[in-house]
Parts: C-alpha cells; sequence; structure tokens
C-alpha cells in the first residue's frame, strides 16, 4: 500500500512539474480592456518603443541542460521609429536576443518587421510572446499609447 502511494505522489509531482513548461508560455492578459493592458505593460516596462528590424542573426546559443543541445536564437538589431519611454535615442538603435526554440516564448522576426517594444532595462532585451506587442496590432498599440 505504501510503495502505491509513494507512486502516485510521484506521478503527481512529475504531472504537475512537465505541466507547468507546457503552461510556461500562455499569455493571460489581466483584463479585455486592450487600453488597459497596454497601459499596465507600458507602466512595467522601462523602455516602449516602435522598431523596425533591420539586421538579423540566427545562431545556436545556450546549451539547453535537459537535451544537452544548443537552443536556436535571433539576435536582431532594430532601427528605432519612435519612442514613448526609455533612455534611447529616437532614431537610434537597439539589440534583442531571444531563444527562439519551441516553447521559450521567444518570437522569431523576419527582416523589416516592425513591432512595438517593452523591454525592462534590468534584463537582457528579448522579445516575448507574451508581451502585448505580441497580442495587439501596432495600431491598437500606437492608439493607446500616443494617449498618454
Amino acid at each position: 500500500m505504501e510503495i502505491e502511494i509513494g507512486m502516485y505522489k510521484n506521478l503527481l509531482f512529475l504531472i504537475f512539474f512537465y505541466s507547468s513548461f507546457s503552461l510556461a508560455c500562455e499569455c493571460h492578459v489581466n483584463s479585455e480592456n486592450v487600453k488597459e493592458n497596454i497601459l499596465r505593460e507600458y507602466s512595467y516596462s522601462s523602455i516602449v518603443v516602435l522598431v523596425e528590424a533591420i539586421k538579423i542573426k540566427n545562431y545556436l546559443g545556450k546549451v539547453n541542460s535537459s537535451t544537452r543541445t544548443k537552443v536556436e536564437s535571433q539576435k536582431v538589431t532594430w532601427k528605432i521609429i519612435k519612442k514613448w519611454k526609455g533612455a534611447v535615442v529616437e532614431e537610434g538603435e537597439l539589440i534583442t536576443d531571444t531563444i527562439t526554440e519551441c516553447c521559450m516564448c521567444g518570437v522569431s522576426i523576419g527582416m523589416n518587421e516592425k513591432r512595438i517594444l517593452y523591454l525592462q532595462s534590468d534584463v537582457l532585451y528579448k522579445v516575448s510572446t507574451c508581451s502585448v506587442g505580441s497580442q495587439y496590432s501596432i495600431e491598437e498599440q500606437k492608439q493607446s499609447l500616443d494617449s498618454l
């Protein structure tokens, strides 16, 4: 009987452990109000800019500890088109470095792609599927940001 209980505990732990990884990239907005979600992300970000990808480098980056293989990553140089917030120069450049391999929440970018980025200055800049910049159109975001 004790062995069965131990096996069930281990099974429950494994289900919880793996499901937490599989749900890691599920993004939930806090409200159904688009403007409220955009303004909340703006308030948490140190840099908010409209950018265009001008240089892209795909490479194999850090080693995934579980598979012992290097993960697909992408370094993007962006031209800043418009700035709403942050210590960056309009028409300057910035770089994001994102793990784009499956299930890591990173977004793969195409050349000349435009995006609004919401960045944190205390971490390496990356493009995330969970950002409102990935969930709403540029126009929806611009309307909310321009109203500040």
